[in-house]
């Protein structure tokens, strides 16, 4: 079963773009050869970054991400996108039963409503 963490970060004021710009370059590619996927969307008017990292590999979501912080790859990225970053909030994400709702999934075939 996949684990995925929800990841919301505050960045420094006026820095948001220079953040996400950093992060598509170097977190998120690395983070896939980690057999990690993401997703992320962007609050411009709170600075705040939100995205979703989702580990489906061999072993621990934990065990992945260690393995990815302890990286020569990882602790060479400069600029580092994580010194921007002002607050950071974290929460492990439950699947419900069954996926995600019909409406939601995109091979459902159209309702009857």
């Amino acid at each position: 079963m996949a684990q995925a963490q929800m990841r919301m970060y505050t960045i420094e004021p006026g820095r948001l773009d220079e953040f996400v710009k950093a992060w598509s370059a170097t977190v998120r590619p690395l983070r896939r050869d980690f057999g990690f996927e993401s997703a992320a969307w962007t609050v411009p008017e709170e600075d705040l970054f939100v995205w979703l990292l989702t580990f489906r590999g061999k072993g621990t979501f934990e065990d992945a991400d260690a393995e990815y912080y302890a990286s020569p790859r990882r602790q060479a990225i400069t600029p580092d996108p994580a010194d921007l970053i002002a607050r950071k909030e974290t929460r492990w994400l439950t699947p419900l039963s069954g996926g995600a709702p019909p409406s939601a999934r995109s091979d459902s075939a159209p309702s009857d409503r």
